[in-house]
């Protein structure tokens, strides 16, 4: 297994560094970190790194949709954190109407 997680830390390594190489290796890299490294990072349970590696792969095969979508979440940011902290303190408003102490931060 450490064998393994050192090869996802490589392409994880190498996946960061993609916009300086030539377009065709970055895409059969991203491609095949799509296929094989992203399920193998899901599959050992390293989620942080599966999601990195589809994270950076989508950005290369995909550059205009990728924007679209970067775009999209960054415009909802706000209204999301609005709703979070909503949530938050409904939570809170509870625990001190029950006596139960605790923060939900």
């Amino acid at each position: 297994i450490r064998v393994l997680v050192i090869k996802l830390a490589d392409r994880l390594h190498n996946a960061r560094t993609w916009g300086f190489v030539p377009t065709e290796s970055a895409t059969r890299k991203a491609q095949e970190t799509l296929e094989i490294y992203a399920p193998l990072a899901h599959r050992l349970g390293i989620q942080t790194i599966k999601w990195e590696l589809e994270d950076l792969s989508f950005a290369v095969l995909y550059p205009k949709m990728y924007v679209e979508i970067e775009n999209m979440v960054k415009q909802r940011t706000p209204q999301r954190e609005e709703f979070v902290q909503q949530v938050i303190d409904a939570v809170n408003d509870d625990l001190k109407a029950s006596k139960i102490k605790g923060k939900v931060v």
